[in-house]
């Protein structure tokens, strides 16, 4: 991580406490303190990281693929329901937030323009079929 020209951070964090200590005296009891008390500690988690025993740990798993959340497999419920809870949070973002609101029209007559393009398109173009789903279910 560091190049053989860079400074090692523990060199460079003791200069820094080696310069508080010369220019704020008033300071030297708290570092010192501070030090002590951190050098302890160190050896106390150390000593507590070499006991800790590793057998309680399952084996590493071999030729396993990660664990991955598929979209395509998580159940939304539809219909009326979910087109009232949308309409309704966005109803609800409408009121509180003055600003939105011309950006939420602006982008709706955007989505109206699209769709009625692509309804046209598709009406005439009748020939053009969507591609084979190649996906594989496991």
């Amino acid at each position: 991580m560091f190049s053989s020209r860079s400074l090692d951070p523990g060199v460079a964090t003791i200069g820094c406490i080696g310069l508080l200590v010369v220019w704020v005296p008033e300071l030297r009891w708290f570092l010192a303190l501070a030090l002590g008390c951190g050098a302890i500690l160190a050896a106390v988690m150390f000593v507590l990281h070499a006991r800790q025993r590793q057998s309680h740990l399952p084996p590493p798993a071999e030729n396993l693929e990660p664990v991955q959340i598929n979209m395509a497999k998580v159940p939304v419920g539809g219909g009326i329901a979910g087109l009232l809870v949308v309409v309704g949070s966005v109803g609800v973002l409408m009121i509180g937030l003055e600003a939105v609101r011309w950006f939420f029209a602006a982008t709706l007559a955007c989505g109206i323009l699209l769709a009625v393009f692509l309804a046209g398109w598709r009406r005439e173009h009748p020939g053009r079929k969507t591609p084979e789903n190649t996906l594989k279910p496991r």
